[in-house]
């Protein structure tokens, strides 16, 4: 089936339930997809990504319903892998924000291997099951999956092993003086 050929996506998307995959382009699309997954978020979000997109990641929206997961979570709710610091350092990113106030349950690592500091895509990856997925980081279009386990765990994997391999940002830590 091709992309116009294919259904468009139920806007009462679930999370583990509304299986498939349906492609988005533009970064309104690409904001509210992500939006809706981290609303939907009870355990972990995982963001793969080159450098925060403001569009996409720098919402009220978002913020909130990110500090509403982990708020809930005794342990990280969620983890950022952010191949390019140097714009988020600059200020005015909600997430670095979050990351600052709730340390233990937001942490943001820089890849340490070169190779995956080049990696070109973007995905974000929400309990296991759903994911917004980036093929090129430049191009605000690709695919989102609220229900597909397999490529869920794919993605996975590739997060944690990149995260074994990574260390926290200590530039983008808020020195308590």
């Amino acid at each position: 089936m091709t992309a116009s050929q294919q259904p468009p996506l139920p806007e009462d998307a679930r999370l583990g339930e509304t299986a498939g995959e349906w492609r988005f382009a533009g970064r309104d699309q690409q904001r509210d997809l992500c939006l809706s997954l981290a609303r939907q978020a009870r355990r972990e979000v995982l963001i793969f990504t080159q450098n925060l997109d403001p569009h996409s990641f720098n919402s009220l929206e978002l913020y909130e319903a990110l500090k509403q997961l982990a708020l809930r979570r005794p342990d990280p709710a969620l983890r950022i892998l952010l191949q390019d610091h140097e714009p988020v350092r600059r200020g005015g990113y909600r997430l670095l924000e979050l990351a600052q106030r709730l340390s233990s349950r937001v942490l943001i690592h820089r890849p340490h291997l070169q190779e995956h500091r080049e990696h070109r895509e973007n995905f974000v990856l929400v309990d296991e099951v759903g994911y917004l997925y980036q093929p090129l980081y430049s191009r605000p279009e690709g695919s989102v999956s609220f229900h597909n386990p397999a490529r869920a765990r794919q993605l996975g994997h590739f997060f944690n092993e990149v995260w074994q391999q990574s260390e926290q940002d200590s530039l983008l830590r808020r020195l308590a003086i």
